[in-house]
C-alpha cells in the first residue's frame, strides 16, 4: 500500500514537472482551428459571420479552464459597495476554491440610503470581509430556456455559497460564518452590447475564439444591473421559508437556520464580469466605474478597462458606454497593444506610487482618454485573493473611492488624410467624470511577487 502510494505521489509530481511542456507540445493543435475561426469572424460581414460561427457564452463555465472565476461588485444607492467573487482553480495544491464576499459602508447611512440599519440600535453595519476557501465548488447546468442565449447554471459550495445564473438574472445566497446570511440578486441587466443578437457579446470580441490560445479572458456580463442587498444575523434551529434548498442549511450543514434580525437593506447598480485561462498574470490593472443617479434603474455612463502583462508583451481592453448619447464604444488590440513598451494607438501612463492612470487610446476614428486617480492611501485598499498557478492568494489590491474622468474624441471629414499626416483631426465630443470608482492594482503593478 505504501509503495502505491509513493509511485502515485512520483506520477503526480511528474505530471505537474511536465504539464507546461505538453501545454506547449499541444498548443499548435489547438490554436490552429481557433486562428480559423478568429480569422472568419473578423473577416466575414457581421450578418454572416453570426449565422454561420457558433456563438458562446462566456459567462457560462469554462471546465477545461485552469481556472475561473466571477466577479460582481455593487454600487449602493447614497455610498457604500459590496464585492462578492466565486473563483475555483482546478488541480490546484491548496487553495483552490474561493468565495469572497465584502462590505464597504458609504458615507450615506440609513436603510433608505442603502447604507442600512442594525435593527434595535439603529448603527450602521460596519465593514465586513469574508475570505474563505471551501472544500469544494460544484458546478451544473441548469435546463435551458428556449428564450435566451445565455447557458443557466449553478455554483454551489455547499452550506456556504449558492451563485445561480438564471434568466432573471443573477442571485447569490451566502451563509456566512458568524451568523450572517447574504441575498444578492442582480436583475434588468444591460448587455454589453445592443441589439438582437449580440447578447453573448463581451469586451473581446473576436479574440474570444482563442479559448486555449491565450493566457487569460475577460468577459464582461453587464455594465449596469438593477441590484439588491440584503444582509440578515441568523440564529440556527429553526427553519426559515426563504432562500435556497442548498442555502437554507448551516455552514457545514449543521441545520437549518433562521434570519432574525435585518442588518443590512440595499438597492443599487451591478458590474458583473468573469474571468478564466490558466492564471492571472504577472501584473496588471483593472478599473470599474457607473455615473452618478439617485436612480439605478435609469442607465448612466459606464466604463470598465483591464490590461497589463499578457504573452510577454502589454494589452488593455475598454469599454466605454453612454446612453445618453448613444456611444458603445469598445477598444481592444490590436489598438491597444505596446509592443516592447510603445504603441501606435495607446499610451499608458501608470503612477505606481501615485496610483494614477492615464490611458489614451484610439482607432481609426474614435478615441477616448480615461484617467483614473486613487483618493485613499494603498494601505487602506481591499486586498484580494487572486487565482494563481498553485491556488489563491493575495496578489493583488483595490480601492472603492478613486475619481475618474473619460473624454471622448472622433475624427470627421477626411478622417483617412488626417490619419495619414499626422494623425489629427481629432474633435471633443465628450466628457463623463465618474466618483466611487472601482480601481485594482495587481501583481508586480502593487509590488507583489
Amino acid at each position: 500500500m505504501e509503495s502505491s502510494r509513493r509511485r502515485l505521489t512520483a506520477a503526480q509530481a511528474a505530471r505537474r514537472m511536465f504539464a507546461p511542456l505538453l501545454a506547449v507540445l499541444r498548443l499548435p493543435l489547438i490554436a490552429i482551428p481557433e486562428l480559423l475561426l478568429l480569422l472568419l469572424d473578423l473577416l466575414l460581414p457581421r450578418s454572416l459571420s453570426t449565422r454561420l460561427i457558433p456563438r458562446e457564452d462566456h459567462y457560462a463555465p469554462h471546465p477545461k479552464a485552469g481556472f475561473e472565476g466571477w466577479y460582481m461588485r455593487v454600487k449602493l444607492r447614497g455610498g457604500g459597495d459590496v464585492v462578492c467573487i466565486v473563483c475555483t482553480v482546478r488541480g490546484a495544491e491548496g487553495r483552490g476554491n474561493y468565495v469572497h464576499w465584502s462590505y464597504q459602508p458609504g458615507t450615506v447611512t440609513g436603510e433608505e440610503a442603502g447604507g442600512g440599519k442594525a435593527q434595535g440600535g439603529g448603527e450602521q453595519l460596519p465593514k465586513q470581509v469574508y475570505n474563505l476557501f471551501p472544500a469544494s465548488i460544484e458546478e451544473s447546468l441548469l435546463p435551458p430556456d428556449a428564450s435566451s442565449p445565455h447557458k443557466l447554471f449553478t455554483l454551489l459550495a455547499p452550506g456556504l455559497c449558492e451563485f445561480t445564473r438564471s434568466t432573471a438574472g443573477v442571485s447569490v445566497y451566502l451563509n456566512l460564518p458568524g451568523g450572517l446570511y447574504v441575498k444578492l440578486t442582480v436583475e434588468d441587466m444591460r448587455p454589453v452590447r445592443g441589439g438582437e443578437g449580440r447578447e453573448l457579446d463581451g469586451p473581446e470580441g473576436a479574440w474570444a475564439k482563442l479559448a486555449e490560445g491565450l493566457p487569460l479572458h475577460w468577459h464582461v456580463l453587464t455594465l449596469g444591473g438593477l441590484a439588491n442587498v440584503e444582509v440578515w444575523r441568523t440564529k440556527a434551529g429553526e427553519e426559515d421559508g426563504e432562500g435556497m434548498d442548498g442555502m437554507e442549511q448551516g455552514v457545514g450543514g449543521e441545520g437549518r437556520k433562521a434570519k432574525v434580525g435585518l442588518l443590512l437593506r440595499g438597492e443599487g447598480i451591478a458590474h458583473c464580469e468573469k474571468n478564466w485561462g490558466l492564471g492571472f498574470p504577472r501584473g496588471w490593472v483593472w478599473s470599474q466605474a457607473f455615473s452618478s443617479s439617485s436612480d439605478p434603474s435609469v442607465p448612466g455612463a459606464s466604463f470598465a478597462l483591464a490590461g497589463g502583462k499578457i504573452l510577454a508583451q502589454r494589452a488593455y481592453m475598454v469599454l466605454f458606454r453612454s446612453p445618453a448619447t448613444g456611444r458603445e464604444w469598445d477598444f481592444r488590440p490590436p489598438w491597444t497593444v505596446l509592443l516592447f513598451g510603445r504603441g501606435v494607438t495607446i499610451r499608458e501612463e501608470l503612477d505606481r506610487q501615485g496610483d494614477g492612470l492615464v490611458l489614451d487610446v484610439c482607432d481609426w476614428r474614435r478615441r477616448v482618454v480615461v484617467r483614473v486617480k486613487a483618493q485613499e492611501p494603498r494601505d487602506t485598499w481591499l486586498p484580494m485573493h487572486c487565482p494563481l498557478r498553485n491556488g489563491h492568494r493575495v496578489f493583488a489590491s483595490e480601492t472603492f473611492t478613486a475619481t475618474a474622468t473619460v473624454d471622448a474624441f472622433e475624427r470627421r471629414g477626411a478622417w483617412v488624410c488626417a490619419w495619414l499626416w499626422g494623425g489629427g483631426g481629432w474633435q471633443w465630443v465628450e466628457s463623463q467624470n465618474f466618483d466611487q470608482v472601482a480601481f485594482e492594482l495587481g501583481g508586480d503593478y502593487a509590488g507583489y511577487r
